[in-house]
């Protein structure tokens, strides 16, 4: 009996010694941040080496108090769970742990990787992860150099340096500068401990209000501002006004304008003087009425904003009338010319047949012409007659290609394919009343649509058909 506890004692601890051995035989070592930032995400990459003479089968797992919801973590995740490594053989795994925008700063964090293995009960080794979480403030330092005084029109230059803290890569950093008069926002990229130095170039207006300004500079990281500074500048005072002056003689007119611009950043006072006699006094106009006059002329005074412009004229004219009468012919004439330009309709209706009882049959006349500079395609033609009247057989040359009853009367509808530049068309058909109509009476007007310039689509519309029904005028009458 003694003999076999001695021996189930000496296997115990052979199991534990191996257990300590094969322990002792892995080696785990892993790369990574030391500092990280509240919400960021971390990546290690650890590599398990196999010190033993023999294969070893590993399973892998984090810590399951990193994964509870009451964690300082989102989430620690593993790209591998198991491993197979011959003897003196190592491989990589990484372990991506990601950390709670709350957790608090300048503290540390630890979570560790479990190795075990299927095979042998006696590897069980957790190896430990430790982070430093940094407040925001301290991811990044900045410095800012840029000149307190820039003259409009030049370019004004910021240079920021920049030192990235933290042992890690900063993707999507946003820097933002910005004042009254500029603005500028980009994203950059810092690797780990990086210094780096970013240059800015602004444009200043030449209208910039001359006075001290303000400028920031943001920086953002995870939506975070983790570091800010501002500065200030001056936009120093600028006068620049130019003068123009234009005489423009024309029949029996002569104009003066005198036009000046203030191209400074200040507000200036400028006079403007025309020269004028005596004569000239009875026969002028002004843009404005000038503020004095006296033997030398009229003079203005005004007020000049930053980048504005103001303008006085003086016109003397002899003849008032005849200017009057040419632009009035000039006018008649480009009216004229333009009224002829278009399409020519109109409706015509020809008595054929009257009875003693006042049954009527007439003949309607469409007139069209193309006064246009081009051709037209596809024109749709439209005449209505009132239901008391109805259209017989007998057509022109076109034939309507829909004739269409309804409640209020009879709808024609052509369809004319084109009409070439100065081409006209005639359109008729014959008609009669279906009762005893006596007196006068009007048709509705007739409708043409067709596409004019960038294709609009255009309605016109003819004069209204009259005639009467009774009357005692012999043989055939045309009526408007």
């Amino acid at each position: 009996m003694a003999k076999k506890k001695c021996l189930i004692f000496t296997a115990i601890i052979m199991v534990i010694l191996a257990g300590i051995a094969t322990a002792a035989n892995l080696d785990i070592k892993h790369t990574g941040p030391s500092y990280v930032q509240a919400g960021a995400e971390v990546t290690f990459n650890v590599t398990v080496t196999n010190d033993d003479y023999k294969k070893i089968n590993l399973d892998i797992n984090v810590d399951p108090l990193s994964t509870l919801p009451s964690s300082w973590f989102d989430y620690v995740i593993l790209n591998n769970n198991r491993l197979v490594l011959n003897a003196h053989e190592s491989k990589m795994i990484s372990f991506t742990a990601k950390l709670k925008n709350t957790v608090p700063t300048d503290e540390n964090y630890a979570t560790y990787i479990q190795f075990t293995s299927p095979l042998d009960s006696s590897i069980n080794v957790q190896h430990g992860i430790i982070m430093r979480v940094v407040p925001p403030e301290d991811i990044l330092d900045m410095s800012v150099s840029a000149p307190d005084k820039v003259a409009p029109g030049s370019d004004y230059s910021v240079q920021l340096m920049l030192k990235n803290n933290l042992n890690t890569q900063l993707k999507n950093v946003k820097v933002s500068v910005s004042s009254d008069i500029f603005s500028d926002e980009k994203e950059i990229m810092f690797f780990a401990l990086q210094d780096r130095t970013e240059d800015y170039s602004f444009k200043i207006g030449m209208t910039a209000e001359p006075r001290p300004y303000d400028f920031s500079i943001r920086i953002f990281y995870n939506d975070q501002i983790i570091e800010r500074s501002t500065a200030k500048f001056s936009v120093s005072e600028n006068s620049d006004v130019k003068e123009k002056r234009e005489e423009t003689i024309g029949f029996l007119t002569k104009t003066v304008t005198i036009t000046k611009t203030n191209y400074g950043n200040a507000l200036v006072e400028e006079k403007f003087d025309i020269p004028l006699t005596r004569f000239q006094e009875m026969f002028v106009s002004y843009s404005e009425e000038p503020v004095s006059f006296d033997a030398a002329g009229a003079h203005w005074t005004f007020s000049l904003s930053p980048d504005t412009s103001k303008a006085v004229s003086m016109t003397v004219n002899y003849r008032p009338l005849g200017i009057a009468g040419i632009i009035l012919l000039l006018f008649v004439i480009v009216l004229y010319y333009w009224m002829s330009r278009g399409i020519y309709f109109k409706k015509e209706i020809f008595k054929i047949k009257e009875t003693k009882e006042g049954i009527s049959e007439m003949k309607i006349l469409l007139h069209i012409k193309n006064n246009t500079s081009k051709s037209i395609k596809n024109m749709t033609l439209m005449d209505i007659l009132p239901r008391t009247f109805e259209p017989e057989k007998l057509f022109g040359t076109l034939n309507p290609e829909k004739v269409q009853k309804g409640e209020k009367g009879t709808r024609l509808l052509w369809t004319i394919p084109e009409i070439v530049k100065g081409e006209e068309r005639i359109i008729f058909y014959q008609a009669k009343s279906k009762i005893n109509l006596i007196g006068s009476f009007m048709l509705p007007p007739a409708l043409i649509r067709y596409k004019g310039t960038f294709g609009k689509l255009l309605t016109l519309q003819s004069n209204s058909g009259r005639f009467s029904v009774g009357e005692s005028k012999a043989g055939n009458q045309k009526n408007q």
